[in-house]
């Protein structure tokens, strides 16, 4: 029985031209190799190589094995080296969601920063007072105030900040009840 990955040994030994060479480039032992070269042989059923113990030279059909083998392999190995170089790069659409204030005032300046960070990165921020459903809405990050809600999304702190209500004395002086934003909020007035 072979595996795709003893194509990829067999161009391998063709471009070396030896069993010793390619077990170098591979990191396998050479009796690996030729167990292998041989598997392949075996279940396609045709001869690539013709081995002596001083030469190794093609035969027809792996000349053409060759030939139709070694551009996919190449490209392969090109492609996988391609995505490995650029596993760090954001690439893509990002929507974020925020608070009006939070997002236009505090964030802003991240944005831009991450940005300029990551050029191939297209951001949509959706600053809305409104709680949109991320799933519906195909958010990838919501940056919510408060406790989370739903217990199946994945927070993280990103900072804690502190209210405060401001107002002139004249204005708390003249104040009989309590400020509609805060229900439970009462404003001493001065005795």
């Amino acid at each position: 029985m072979w595996s795709y990955d003893d194509i990829s040994i067999v161009v391998e030994v063709i471009k070396q031209g030896s069993f010793i060479e390619a077990s170098r480039r591979l990191d396998i032992p050479a009796s690996t190799i030729s167990r292998r070269v041989s598997q392949l042989e075996d279940a396609l059923g045709i001869r690539l190589l013709e081995r002596t113990s001083r030469k190794l030279s093609l035969t027809d059909k792996g000349l053409l094995f060759f030939e139709v083998c070694s551009p996919h392999i190449q490209g392969i190995k090109s492609e996988l080296s391609e995505l490995m170089t650029d596993k760090h790069l954001c690439q893509g659409k990002l929507k974020i969601t925020a608070p009006v204030f939070l997002g236009s005032e505090l964030l802003s300046e991240w944005f831009t920063e991450f940005m300029l960070a990551n050029s191939q990165l297209e951001l949509d921020v959706v600053l809305s007072n409104q709680y949109e459903d991320i799933l519906d809405e195909n958010i990838d990050v919501a940056i919510r105030i408060g406790p989370l809600k739903d217990s199946q999304f994945i927070a993280q702190h990103l900072f804690s900040s502190q209210l405060v209500l401001c107002a002139s004395p004249d204005y708390l002086k003249d104040l009989k009840q309590p400020i509609s934003l805060f229900q439970d909020l009462y404003v001493p007035t001065a005795g």
